[in-house]
């Protein structure tokens, strides 16, 4: 694996790293959040949040997908390459850095402007992949249950519409990237 740090959150890191949370839902993983952020985000707003970080985690191959045969749930197992990753904790405008073998001391360091612009590109090609599973599942939903289609048809418009939108800031990060 390189050695680049992979970004995560505090409240992921102490989930996934700290009490070594493996196996687990999109909602088993929101509902530990929750209840370590408290009252912030609604349900709707961490299942996101979360489901964009796995997605990136899938995405860099640090966590599989395993499906349950005969439905549509799906769990996520740690790979060996998650265990091997140097972690960079981030929070706002600061990141704190993390040591491979996780140990509890961070040292904090500031972001570069270009280093700030890569990790707006990830987190909005992150929700990005996050809007667009979300749009596949409503059309797929309007397939499978015809009685929901009217009442899903202006969720997956605004889904859409978030989708166009977040492509646009893809673009002009990558500009600003090039530029930088």
């Amino acid at each position: 694996m390189s050695s680049k740090p992979i970004h995560l959150i505090p409240f992921l890191y102490q989930i996934l790293i700290e009490d070594q949370l493996d196996d687990f839902s999109v909602l088993e993983l929101r509902d530990r959040y929750l209840a370590l952020a408290g009252s912030t985000l609604d349900k709707a707003a961490a299942r996101r949040l979360v489901y964009r970080h796995i997605l990136r985690l899938k995405n860099k191959q640090l966590l599989c997908k395993v499906s349950v045969k005969g439905t549509k749930k799906a769990t996520y197992q740690k790979t060996e390459l998650f265990s091997k990753a140097t972690w960079e904790l981030t929070k706002h405008n600061s990141t704190t850095k993390v040591s491979e073998n996780h140990d509890s001391s961070y040292e904090s360091k500031s972001n570069s402007p270009k280093t700030v612009l890569q990790e707006r590109l990830e987190q909005c090609e992150s929700d990005f992949l996050a809007c667009l599973q979300e749009f596949q599942t409503y059309q797929g939903l309007s397939s499978e249950f015809p009685h929901l289609k009217e009442g899903l048809h202006d969720v997956r418009s605004k889904t859409k519409i978030q989708s166009s939108k977040l492509v646009g800031q893809i673009r002009a990060i990558k500009m600003a990237l090039a530029l930088s």
